[in-house]
């Protein structure tokens, strides 16, 4: 059965799709090989449903909250209780991000998985995870530079101008609803009109400013989730398993590549 649900994700990702709910529920299965077997079929559908959007397709394979679901199931799968199958699920992980199948507000959730097995006991699932974290930095949504400095310093203007733009908003109607509250006692008061072409105008603005926050907050996110694993990742530069210390110097090799703090200092 394992290697059946292996082989239908690697062969027939599309075939695979309209039975998820089938694969999902062998995720309750006490074989660990079935289980994996899940994971790597549930990852390769996303991949799938990915390939779909970039070619700009009509109609992709899965729907958003479709996809964000067997997102999640992948990624729970992290803290199974077999190491066999939270090694796959960090191979799976890798695969997500190397196939651009991540979108930007769920890439950090998928890092804080990934960095919490860099402390996992067995060897392979540190071994994928450290892999995992060099793929999530080669194949970040983002930006070829992540130093975070710039961009918390733009997140903190827009964050500003957001707080100041509703203060504003909010002092607006409370004068107009003020002046059509006294326009009731007295038919001379002037309520101030609605100028529908400058709100739409401001508004697109607004949008603008939002968007670009929550790139620049994607960003911080997945810089914080790596440089928070900092120490754990120093540790296994000076372990003895030979996976981890070699794990561990490509990590902060593309720590320094993107421009991260513990890339300056990870590697001396």
């Amino acid at each position: 059965m394992a290697a059946f649900v292996d082989h239908l994700g690697q062969r027939a990702p599309a075939a695979a799709a309209p039975h998820v709910a089938s694969l999902k529920a062998q995720l309750a299965s006490t074989h660990y090989g079935l289980r994996s077997a899940v994971v790597s079929a549930l990852s390769s559908v996303v991949c799938e449903d990915a390939a779909d959007r970039h070619a700009e397709k009509e109609k992709t394979l899965l729907a958003d909250d479709a996809r964000d679901a067997l997102l999640d199931l992948v990624v729970e799968r992290s803290r199974d209780a077999s190491h066999w199958t939270r090694a796959a699920t960090m191979r799976a992980c890798s695969k997500l991000v190397e196939n651009r199948a991540v979108p930007r507000d769920r890439y950090a959730d998928v890092a804080s998985a990934v960095c919490g097995r860099l402390k996992d006991k067995t060897a392979q699932v540190r071994k994928n995870a450290l892999d995992s974290v060099c793929a999530l930095l080669a194949h970040n949504p983002f930006a070829p530079v992540l130093d975070p400095a710039p961009h918390e310093l733009r997140a903190d203007a827009l964050q500003a101008a957001a707080v100041a733009d509703h203060a504003s908003t909010v002092l607006r109607d409370r004068r107009r609803a003020e002046a059509v509250l006294a326009k009731q006692e007295d038919e001379s008061v002037e309520v101030e009109q609605v100028d529908e072409a400058l709100e739409d105008a401001l508004q697109d603005e607004r949008d603008k400013r939002r968007v670009e926050l929550d790139y620049h907050v994607g960003v911080l996110r997945l810089v914080r989730c790596v440089e928070a694993s900092h120490g754990i990742i120093d540790r296994l530069a000076r372990s003895s398993t030979a996976s981890d210390a070699v794990g561990a110097a490509r990590v902060f090799g593309a720590c320094r590549a993107f421009e991260l703090p513990s890339g300056k200092t990870g590697l001396r």
